[in-house]
């Protein structure tokens, strides 16, 4: 439904994402996603702003722990909480327990937890794993063909 000055819904002309917040989240997928949105409707932007700098990480983790938020240690689909638990166990970790007692309480812990070298480390196992699936994929590809042949 579009408002008589050009904006949809609830008016707000312009919007943005805290998943933008997150180290673990792609910002230029993230961005994209909400720029793409924003197009869609007259009179309506969506606010890009870097939001993963330190100061704006340190500032997160800090109200997170005042209020007590809850966190969620993955992104919420099988694929991550079945990777997220594979890596915390590689790591000595406990597994992440869905709907389980996850709060940020200590800014400095809880920003370790997700530091640069963390979710790098993260993603350069799950990268490589990945691969090596798939050349195994390709290669019984190959190895079927080639017997068919």
């Amino acid at each position: 439904m579009t408002h008589r000055d050009g904006r949809y819904e609830n008016g707000f002309p312009v919007f943005t994402t805290t998943n933008a917040t997150s180290r673990w989240k792609d910002q230029k997928q993230v961005n994209g996603s909400g720029l793409k949105a924003a197009n869609k409707y007259e009179g309506v932007d969506y606010w890009v702003y870097d939001w993963q700098t330190d100061g704006m990480t340190a500032r997160k983790y800090k109200i997170n722990a005042e209020n007590v938020f809850y966190k969620q240690e993955y992104c919420g689909c099988a694929y991550s909480l079945r990777d997220s638990n594979l890596w915390r166990a590689e790591q000595g970790m406990e597994k992440i327990k869905i709907g389980g007692d996850s709060y940020y309480r200590d800014p400095v812990a809880d920003a370790a937890e997700e530091a640069q070298e963390v979710v790098d480390s993260f993603f350069d196992t799950y990268a490589f794993r990945n691969q090596l699936k798939e050349d195994r994929k390709l290669a019984r590809a190959n190895n079927k063909e080639a017997k068919t042949v």
